[in-house]
């Protein structure tokens, strides 16, 4: 006897449920005796359950309903399912970070012809398309962790800052400021791209996220994020020219392209010194994932895609000279294990006050002599460092070579910052872990002048945020009036 719609469609739903390692008392906003009739077909689902459903799961409603209306008896496996239902979902993926239609639904007939007008439409190329439908039927196979928070993901813009706020250089009397928009876009394009990498070499089972360590996996999302923005102002903004070279990004202002053009016509266009202080403008780029409590017996530090947030005490960033203005900081976290940027802020009035004291490395097993210090090509302090080796009664001095020292924001800058962002999430257990009034410095009497509109949840948050604020400072001002008396 031949199925029904409604089987179907709940045999495609226990498979994907299972395969994303969900039962059915873990569904947000969904009772599980509904959840079970769906799964063997006595329910038939509306529209907006369908959506639903498919958030929960972390794929577009388009799978689903193909999964359901292409199964065989036997049920739909995700692991074998049509190559036009992983095309579906690539082209409504595609259609969402690059604002264009995915109205085109393929089947298993549909010329490649037809495939390629509905990418265009979609604003991806056909080679891109091909292999994110290759990636969507990678991430559906069981024992693969499910990303439906951070697909959900969304963001508040700052799209009412004055220009003056963004500015990052000037052009005689021109200014030169970046687009809250255009930093948007580069943040939805810098977790794409993360997500395809932890993807890509996750295929053939390579950590590559623990490869990297917490450290230059910071750093390596900053370089991401700036390519990123660099495709969104590709007129204005260029990657610095060489790793090490100060800003991240650097102005294409007349000036700026014409020392690029000489530069590169005397050879010299990968020479660190070229590029070590461009003169001309730009933004420099830091990241920071957070400070967590410090780890005890029964509390574990938590490791390489573990979220951070839900446990935040503080947070700060690193530059290697106190200098540094024009800074745009990225906070990140590991959201569905994956790393995510969730927040940006800028600021482009700091000054040597809002860093603190120079740090000279060192290490566990040696004391240091800071022998010359001098000032590195790029702004940072250069240390020659003597490493007197234990135990003392050997006092043997060798030289250690030549390692750069930082600076770290102060607190009180870190709150300044706060006051400076540009992109905040709209999950509110995020947006609320950023803006405890310990870290960054948010609220909505901070926050709704800069955007044109709040959602209604985001809104609670922040005045809940502005009432802990207030209640703290009530307590400061109470201990200061109310002082003990001495004894005689």
């Amino acid at each position: 006897m031949e199925k029904s719609l409604d089987q179907r469609f709940g045999e495609a739903l226990r498979a994907l449920r299972e395969a994303a390692g969900k039962t059915q008392e873990n569904f947000a906003g969904i009772a599980r005796t509904y959840l079970s009739e769906l799964e063997r077909g006595l329910k038939t689902p509306t529209l907006e359950t369908i959506v639903r459903l498919s958030s929960e799961l972390g794929v577009s409603p388009t799978r689903l309903v193909e999964l359901a209306t292409t199964s065989e008896s036997g049920g739909a496996q995700p692991e074998t399912q049509p190559l036009s239902a992983a095309m579906n979902s690539a082209l409504s993926l595609a259609a969402e970070h690059n604002g264009g239609q995915a109205a085109a639904a393929f089947t298993d007939a549909t010329p490649l012809s037809v495939v390629g007008i509905a990418a265009a439409a979609a604003g991806i190329k056909l080679p891109h398309l091909l292999a994110e439908a290759a990636l969507v039927a990678f991430r559906s196979v069981p024992g693969r962790s499910p990303r439906g928070r951070r697909r959900r993901l969304r963001f508040v813009v700052a799209d009412k800052r004055p220009p003056t706020m963004l500015r990052y250089a000037q052009d005689g009397r021109i200014s030169w400021s970046f687009s809250p928009e255009a930093a948007r876009r580069a943040l939805e394009k810098t977790n794409l791209t993360l997500e395809l990498a932890d993807d890509v070499l996750g295929m053939n089972g390579i950590p590559f996220y623990e490869l990297l360590g917490t450290r230059n996996l910071g750093s390596f999302v900053g370089a991401v994020y700036g390519y990123s923005l660099q495709l969104e102002m590709p007129d204005k903004l260029i990657v610095n020219g060489h790793q090490d070279g100060y800003p991240d990004l650097c102005a294409l202002t007349k000036d700026g392209k014409a020392y690029i053009e000489k530069v590169r016509a005397e050879g010299m266009g990968d020479a660190k010194k070229s590029w070590a202080s461009y003169p001309y403008g730009g933004i420099e780029i830091k990241t920071t994932c957070g400070a967590v409590p410090t780890p005890t017996k029964t509390r574990k530090k938590p490791g390489i895609g573990d979220e951070r947030s839900n446990q935040l005490t503080g947070a700060d960033w690193k530059a290697h000279h106190r200098e540094t203005n024009r800074l745009l900081g990225l906070f990140w976290d590991f959201i569905d294990r994956v790393p995510t940027v969730i927040g940006l802020f800028y600021r482009n009035d700091l000054s040597e006050a809002d860093w603190g004291e120079v740090i000279v490395p060192t290490t566990d097993d040696a004391t240091v002599d800071v022998g010359d210090v001098e000032e590195g090509m790029d702004g940072e302090v250069v240390v020659e460092m003597a490493i007197e080796s234990k135990p003392k009664k050997k006092r043997k001095k060798k030289k250690a070579g030549r390692t750069t020292s930082v600076s770290i924001m102060t607190g009180t800058a870190v709150k300044k910052m706060g006051k400076g962002w540009i992109v905040l999430p709209s999950d509110p257990e995020l947006l609320k872990a950023l803006g405890k009034p310990r870290i960054f410095d948010l609220g909505l009497a901070e926050i709704e002048p800069m955007t044109s509109s709040l959602p209604t949840d985001v809104r609670t948050v922040l005045q809940n945020l502005d009432d802990e604020k207030k209640q703290q400072q009530q307590v400061v001002v109470a201990k200061a009036v109310v002082k003990p008396s001495r004894k005689k």
